[in-house]
């Protein structure tokens, strides 16, 4: 799953117009105007280049992984090794 996450995110920031496209069927509209827009706004605002996950998120990862295993339960997110956010 995460590298197909991966390989959505690198095509969408790098293949304008095929996103475009698909942007055009899933939104159903054709105004060029709009979907450039959106494409501006998501694919290079919102999008981040890589998936990191947030503190929150490896939290919440641990509060599942916490009901089997304590350890998990026990775990901070501040010491795991992850990327500078």
């Amino acid at each position: 799953m995460i590298a197909a996450l991966a390989e959505a995110i690198h095509f969408y920031k790098t293949e304008k117009e095929p996103s475009i496209k698909i942007l055009s069927k899933y939104l159903q509209t054709n105004d060029r105007e709009a979907l450039e827009e959106t494409y501006r706004e998501i694919a290079l605002k919102v999008v981040p280049e890589k998936p990191y996950p947030t503190l929150p998120v490896i939290q919440t990862i641990l509060n599942e992984l916490g009901i089997k295993n304590p350890k998990a339960k026990a775990s901070k997110p501040e010491g795991l090794s992850t990327p500078a956010l």
